[in-house]
């Protein structure tokens, strides 16, 4: 039955010759009976056939426990560690022994709670057992991969939950030494698989272990981030280990900038900026590459709030590299991903990915000491803003800058499919909602530049391109643009730069063009209403003149009356 129902197909098996079969199979592991398959099954020569006793131990321990005799458990666990250990002796696949490595576990789940516990040490005594027939670091770190995952899904209540958290507690020494002994070796004298299964093993058990067992770790990861290595999957391997620290452990949320933080900026100063130049030189974001872009990420989402408040500092953190240096680091090296050359889904990928930490260094900004409250919309006469206030609009001008080219659509034929053109609509949507936290640094400075920007792109001859992306940041702002108070609209729909727009042809720029009219439509009955200056009649007749003539469609028409 395993073999036909899980073996290759034959031209005479149908879909329903395979679902009978698996129900028979499946009503069959049901039975009591079951329970004598798993030895012979683990001992057959065919690899489906032994997968399937793995799996009957699992799903009998997991499922119908509650039938199994109490008085035989002991006797079930030492078989069923026995049998694992063997099948790691004598080279069992991977898939067959993850299952095995999932029986035991579940077997812990149900033996270990309890007082007293009937399998005290559980981890310890498995890794010693396996040890013992021949199992390699790499079958160990396999079984605690699955050890931290199962018993951290495990559905426990009260006592039980305790007790099996605190067997975890238990065993956190022999783990931390299983990692160590893997990972802190010469490079070439261990292989990149055992590399890679212990930091596997490192990711899977950061949450558990205090954050004194992981601060030990940090520089040896940092070690490994080693883009020289002809070998980039330990890189890579390191990569997400750190990744994963600055989000998910107890070193998360900003801790640890002393021994995380300033370690990884120290490293991006030296190495980190020569993988972006290798970048740049080669316009290509190999593996490593975009490795390191993730590993940003994960940096800025920890550290937006060190990042913010040391920005100019001159503390030193090592000879020759003060705070604020590292931090301007960091955020020329963020920046050069936010802007890589090319097209977002067409020639990269990364530029999105650092789209949401814009929005923390914002947040970050507000929280700092020397920005004002953002909703003090009159500051001091004559008060000149902080030196770090200056450096922040420095950065978010550079960066509201190189949003505008990354949203400009290549010229006419794109040869781009609908998947793509979607992809690229959805990364102009997102980076439209980094652009409002730009606004919220550089206020009326953003809206200043962009107006100015298209009557400069107007002047000569014009690249529709960047007009309409100019256009689409001009309306991703609009709802933090105090209409009240934005003079820059009158230039915007005069004759100089609203009359130069085309009314024929270039659809999306027209489309475009249209959506900014009916975004900003209440400011000019604000505008009317104004009593500082006189109202420019010929501005809203500018509009309404581009309207009838940009419509030459019923659908634009509409588009129009119900967007506006």
């Amino acid at each position: 039955l395993i073999q036909l129902g899980y073996g290759p197909s034959t031209s005479t098996t149908t879909p329903e010759d395979l679902k009978r079969l698996q129900h028979e199979l499946f009503e069959m592991q049901r039975r009591p009976e079951a329970w004598g398959l798993v030895i012979p099954l683990l001992n057959h020569e065919d690899q489906n056939v032994q997968f399937f006793g793995a799996h009957t131990a699992q799903v009998k321990v997991a499922r119908v426990w509650d039938a199994f005799p109490r008085e035989n458990a002991e006797q079930l666990r030492d078989l069923l560690v026995q049998l694992t250990a063997h099948s790691i002796a004598i080279g069992r696949g991977n898939f067959i022994l993850r299952k095995l490595f999932v029986a035991v576990t579940s077997l812990a789940i149900k033996l270990v709670p309890g007082h007293p516990s009937r399998w005290p040490g559980w981890i310890v005594s498995c890794v010693q057992a396996f040890s013992e027939k021949g199992g390699s670091a790499e079958r160990i770190h396999q079984f605690l991969v699955i050890v931290a995952e199962k018993v951290g899904t495990a559905d426990l209540l009260g006592a039980s939950k305790v007790q099996m958290q605190q067997s975890l507690r238990d065993a956190i020494p022999l783990v931390v030494q299983a990692i160590t002994s893997s990972i802190n070796q010469p490079r070439g004298s261990v292989s990149i698989s055992q590399f890679q299964s212990a930091l596997l093993t490192l990711q899977a058990w950061m949450t558990i272990f205090p954050s004194s067992d992981l601060l030990p770790f940090i520089p040896i990861l940092i070690g490994l981030l080693d883009p020289s290595d002809d070998n980039e999957a330990v890189f890579i391997a390191a990569s997400d280990t750190l990744q994963e620290i600055l989000s998910k452990s107890p070193l998360s949320d900003g801790a640890a900038t002393k021994t995380l933080t300033e370690p990884l900026l120290v490293w991006l100063d030296s190495v980190g900026n020569s993988i972006l130049a290798q970048t740049i030189q080669n316009n290509d974001v190999n593996e490593v590459s975009h490795s390191l872009c993730k590993l940003l990420v994960a940096l800025g989402d920890h550290s937006a709030l060190y990042i913010a408040a040391n920005i100019s500092s001159s503390i030193p953190v090592i000879p020759g590299r003060t705070k604020g240096y590292l931090a301007q680091t960091f955020l020329r090296l963020i920046m050069a991903y936010t802007g890589l050359q090319g097209y977002y889904c067409a020639d990269e990928e990364e530029s999105a990915l650092t789209l949401d930490f814009w929005y923390l260094f914002q947040e970050a900004l507000w929280s700092t000491e020397y920005f004002e409250d953002p909703e003090d919309d009159v500051p001091p006469p004559n008060r000149e803003d902080p030196v770090q206030v200056k450096m922040a609009k420095e950065v978010y001008i550079e960066l509201v800058k190189i949003l505008r080219r990354k949203v400009a659509f290549p010229p006419p034929p794109t040869g781009w499919g609908k998947d793509q053109i979607d992809a690229f609509n959805v990364y102009r949507r997102d980076v439209g909602d980094t652009l409002i936290n730009a606004f919220y640094v550089l206020r009326d400075d953003m809206l200043s530049y962009y107006v100015g920007e298209l009557a400069q792109l107007l002047a000569d001859e014009p690249n529709w391109q960047d007009v309409e992306a100019t256009l689409h940041c001009i309306i991703s702002i609009q709802e933090a643009v105090d209409l009240e108070k934005a003079p820059q609209l009158a230039r915007l729909f005069n004759q100089d730069i609203l009359g130069r727009l085309p009314t024929t042809g270039h659809n999306r720029l027209r489309r475009t063009t249209l959506s900014v009219i009916g975004a900003y439509s209440t400011w000019f009955t604000l505008y009317a209403k104004a009593s500082e200056t006189p109202a420019d009649p010929t501005l809203l007749l500018n509009v309404l003149n581009y309207v009838v003539t940009a419509c030459t469609e019923h659908a634009c028409l509409l588009r129009l009356t119900y967007g506006a």
